[in-house]
């Protein structure tokens, strides 16, 4: 069993095989893809993801959160290991409402992680997570991995 979990936790977006596994995730999406859970729809959701993807890849300046600092290493510890909940919170300026159109975005996601992939280590951020703070290049990836799952999980994909 821990060998799974390990393996599990091992997984990340520099990894070929994973950065395939989600393409494949991604095109299986539709502009009929319904939620099982949340707010947004399957457009909003794929322009949620590439901006995750695209401030992975940013150099533009990122001020950890107070409760960040407090809390962030126990969380990120906890979710790098086991994966986001569905009530996992979402920061305001990740949340998207707003009318996206489907092709778009998803063309959008594919594009941003590709560019994620094909950057590896030298491609992630130096800049702290907002609310997480320092993170690794292999912790982006690991993160980027759970997250692009997770919202592909709550469209059924």
């Amino acid at each position: 069993m821990l060998k799974g979990k390990r393996a599990k936790y091992e997984t990340h977006l520099f990894q070929t095989g994973s950065y395939h596994e989600l393409l494949g995730r991604l095109d299986h999406l539709s502009p009929a893809s319904q939620r099982r859970w949340g707010q947004m729809d399957v457009a909003q959701m794929l322009a949620h993801v590439a901006l995750n993807l695209e401030r992975a890849m940013s150099d533009k300046p990122v001020t950890q959160t107070v409760l960040g600092r407090i809390f962030g290493p126990f969380v990120k510890r906890k979710i790098l290991a086991e994966g986001l909940s569905k009530n996992t919170p979402t920061a305001p300026s990740y949340k998207i409402s707003d009318e996206h159109q489907f092709q778009r975005e998803q063309q959008a996601a594919q594009t941003q992680l590709q560019r994620f992939f094909e950057g590896a280590e030298r491609g992630a951020t130096r800049q702290p997570h907002p609310f997480f703070g320092r993170m690794t290049p292999h912790e982006w990836a690991r993160l980027q991995y759970l997250h692009l799952d997770h919202h592909l999980k709550q469209f059924g994909v």
